[in-house]
């Protein structure tokens, strides 16, 4: 009887003994860390390009705009040259407000500005000056049949003396060319040349309706051919092709810009 207590007992003292080390034990975590790659493009060096419209010549006071060609390119510095603020667009506009020869700067850089690329344009900033007015087509009679400066019809021995005024629209004309003597259909094509650069004379074509009035230099009344109004202005060629609205006198307009 005295065994079977002994045997309880210590039975009893293991299993608490078990217990113990089961409810002391260091518990294990495990931890799984998951990488994430990222691959970066390699950095390339650009290459810097652009045009401009208009390109090499330009008015004061109209826009000009920059069209960007560049290859890799990830940002933009525009220089006007005109002390203007910097530019970072990749395709601005810039308008000039003083005369002059200008250099267009484009500087380009890398995502990482560690490469980098320029490109330059020059650009002349004026005004559009009349250089020569021909007369291409004339009405050599008046609406009664007969000859200007009695040019008579179907003779070819004398004609007007054909000069050219030029003003705005309405208003007394600003500047009149020295005459052509005794104009002929057969020797318009010839001898109806208004040279204004050769004579010195300065005429801005501005953006406003003007009159180019061709006359007939008589002594003392000169007799108005014909006057075409038109904004020469705003032509986007040189030479501009103007006529009256009759349609019997014609004229081309040169111009150039300085």
């Amino acid at each position: 009887m005295n065994r079977l207590k002994l045997l309880a007992a210590a039975f009893t003292l293991l299993t608490a003994f078990a217990c113990s080390k089961k409810d002391t034990a260091t518990p294990t975590t495990t931890t799984t860390t998951s990488t994430t790659t990222t691959t970066v493009a390699a950095d390339v060096k650009p290459l810097a390009c652009f045009t401009t419209t208009p390109s090499g010549i330009a008015e004061i006071g109209k826009t000009i705009s920059m069209a960007d060609c560049s290859n890799k390119a990830f940002s933009y510095q525009w220089d006007f040259g005109d002390g203007s603020a910097i530019v970072t667009e990749r395709q601005p506009n810039h308008v000039y407000t003083t005369a002059g020869k200008y250099t267009i700067k484009l500087r380009i850089f890398s995502a990482t500005k560690v490469y980098k690329d320029s490109a330059t344009a020059s650009i002349t900033i004026g005004s559009r000056y009349i250089s020569k007015i021909i007369i291409t087509k004339l009405n050599f009679y008046t609406v009664s049949g007969d000859g200007w400066d009695k040019f008579e019809k179907g003779a070819d021995t004398v004609g007007p003396d054909l000069y050219i005024a030029v003003g705005p629209s309405g208003k007394t004309a600003t500047v009149t060319t020295a005459p052509v003597y005794d104009v002929t259909p057969s020797t318009l094509a010839t001898s109806a040349i208004f040279d204004f650069k050769a004579a010195g004379i300065d005429y801005v074509l501005k953006n406003e309706t003007t009159d180019f009035t061709i006359g007939d230099k008589d002594v003392p009344v000169s007799d108005i051919i014909g006057t075409i109004t038109t904004n020469a202005g705003v032509a986007s060629s040189s030479p501009l092709t103007v006529s009256t609205k009759d349609g019997k006198n014609t004229i081309q307009i040169f111009y150039e810009i300085k």
